[in-house]
């Protein structure tokens, strides 16, 4: 559909999949009923409450967006334009919780995603990947996910490490359609939500990140260790209807997202853009 499997970086692979849902900071509101299409082997979660994304309330050094909860890249709009589509793949990576620190909610997490809004306002429209560990001795667990931020993010069963995984946001009329296409399996979901009521969403962004979903050290839900994080087949879309890469253009130009702990160290390095299409980033602490 949108990704190539082939252009996904391999990742190590993990055995299968156990452990319970972790306590989270208190929940958000949830997200209104919407059409939502599954496929395959993936399959919604109702019982499920992942941690939501936390806004990175960036500090801006030297033309570098640094946060204690996301890494990757941005594109911000030119002459207040909206970006109406963001592509990315990816491979899940495999979390180890044996070298991730259990923060004092008891759990260590990642996210990664690709989405529109929230390095400048208060909305995201995303979907991704989550994987959190409970304990230092058992595996980690993994779900798939949408989130239409402030509202809670929706979980789905059926992903596991080494996965090869394509997502796609999409304005269409006054709403957002989300999907997540696992290569690997044939599974996946879409769905189509609007803006959450009270909130505008402007689209005048998109990212890709690697991601704490709780804020590292500020919310005690420290980083899982995910070794490598591998971001490929990075496009957006401009409001007239143009494809690009992440380069800066006549429609956007390109924001670097780095993640620090409050004392000013790497918690993930993050690599350059190769050919405006693909990066990495590499886990170096949770905590």
């Amino acid at each position: 559909m949108k990704g190539k499997a082939a252009a996904i970086f391999a990742v190590t692979l993990a055995a299968s999949v156990t452990g319970s849902v972790p306590a989270t900071a208190a929940p958000r509101a949830a997200t209104p009923a919407a059409a939502v299409r599954t496929f395959g082997s993936v399959r919604e979660a109702p019982g499920v409450h992942l941690a939501p994304t936390r806004l990175p309330h960036a500090t801006v050094k030297n033309g570098t967006y640094l946060t204690n909860n996301w890494a990757g890249y941005a594109i911000t709009a030119r002459g207040g334009k909206t970006i109406p589509q963001v592509n990315a793949d990816f491979t899940v990576p495999s979390v180890n919780c044996a070298e991730s620190p259990i923060g004092v909610t008891g759990t260590s997490y990642l996210g990664e995603w690709a989405g529109f809004d929230g390095l400048v306002d208060n909305t995201v429209e995303q979907e991704g990947i989550a994987a959190y560990c409970t304990s230092i001795t058992g595996p980690a667990t993994y779900y798939a996910w949408y989130e239409m931020v402030p509202l809670a993010p929706v979980a789905f069963t059926g992903i596991d490490p080494g996965d090869a995984i394509s997502v796609e946001t999409k304005r269409v009329g006054s709403s957002y359609e989300l999907t997540l296409d696992d290569i690997t399996t044939g599974g996946g979901f879409s769905t189509e939500q609007a803006c959450p009521a009270g909130s505008t969403c402007k689209d005048n962004s998109a990212e890709v990140i690697t991601e704490d979903p709780s804020g590292a050290v500020a919310a005690g839900q420290f980083l899982a260790d995910f070794g490598m994080d591998n971001q490929t087949g990075i496009l957006a879309h401009t409001y007239n209807g143009k494809d690009g890469s992440f380069g800066t253009n006549d429609y956007w130009y390109i924001q670097v997202i780095q993640m620090l702990d409050p004392s000013g160290n790497s918690m993930a390095t993050l690599s350059p853009m190769y050919g405006s299409q693909a990066f990495s980033v590499t886990w170096q602490r949770g905590d």
